[in-house]
Order: structure tokens, then sequence, then C-alpha cells
């Protein structure tokens, strides 16, 4: 009788005494059943925890697994993408950018050409001194894009500032000339 009252409160310490109070009535149910309608209780029983996993673990793994193959086979397009740019950026890298022995008179002309009337250009021993007066920044992203791509020369030295939805200041560069 020991025994059986030390198991039986092993039991309530595992399972809980809400879950016994919870359970109770259908283990009294299940008992009254006939065995055949035992069977068919456990079977639908097991069906519902069958489903349940199905629906909860089974399922979106095997969905996961089927969309893989296709973002797999994008990622590689991407990354084949990828690879043939880095390769094409270090080809131009390596290519040798010497900048035209006219510079002034091209940096002259291109500004004219992108922001015309924006730009008073000044150039000594050393340096080429661009100033910039009230330039938009599509016209001034595009203005140094064509210095960096067509002249391929880069700022040594910026000074602008953001003022009224345009941007003024000074933009020097190496003379190449001198």
């Amino acid at each position: 009788m020991s025994f059986q009252k030390m198991n039986s409160s092993k039991d309530n310490f595992i399972l809980g005494n809400s879950f016994q109070n919870w359970i109770q009535p259908f283990r009294k149910i299940f008992s009254d059943l006939s065995s055949r309608e035992k069977l068919f209780v456990l079977l639908a029983l097991y069906l519902i925890i069958f489903a349940f996993i199905w629906l909860v673990l089974i399922s979106p793994a095997i969905q996961i697994l089927k969309n893989s193959t296709s973002k797999n086979v994008a990622l590689d397009k991407e990354i084949q993408v990828m690879q043939k740019l880095a390769q094409e950026a270090k080809t131009l890298q390596s290519e040798p950018k010497e900048i035209p022995s006219n510079f002034e008179a091209s940096l002259k002309t291109l500004s004219e050409n992108i922001i015309p009337g924006k730009a008073t250009i000044a150039s000594s021993a050393e340096k080429i001194t661009v100033t910039l007066n009230a330039v938009n920044a599509q016209n001034l992203a595009k203005w140094l894009e064509a210095l960096r791509i067509e002249l391929h020369n880069k700022p040594i030295e910026t000074q602008i500032q953001f003022q009224q939805g345009n941007w003024t200041g000074v933009v020097v560069f190496k003379n190449s000339n001198k």
C-alpha cells in the first residue's frame, strides 16, 4: 500500500495535479467504452496527432526543400553575375588610366556641357580649382562621374556645401600638365 501511494504521488509530481484533474473525466469515459470503441478512439487520437505533426513540422519542411532548389538556382545566377562584375572591375582597375594632357581644356568643356554657367575654373602650377555655384545634385553626380570615367581624374580636395537645395563650393584637382 505504501508503494502504491508513493507511485501515485510520483505521477502527480510528474504530470501535475491540474492535468490529472483535467484528464480524469476522459479516463472515465474511455474506460466505459467497449474494446472496439476504444480502438476507434485511439485510432482517431493517433490520426489527430499525426495530422498535427504533419501540419506543424513535416509539411513546412517539405515546402522549404521544394522552394530551396529554385532559390538556389536564382542565387547561383546572382553569384555568377557578381563574379562577372568583379572580374570586369579588376580588368578596369588594371588598365592604366592616364589623365589627358589637355585636362584643363577637357574639364572646361565637360563643365560647360554638364553644368553650364555653374562652374568657374582657375589653374595654378600645381592644381586646378573649380568653383561650383548652385549646382543641383543630379548634375553634380553626372559631372563627377564624367570626370572619373572620361577624364580619369578624381578631386584631391573637395569643399562643397548643400545650400538651398543646391551644392556650392570648391573642387580641386592635381594639375597634370605642369
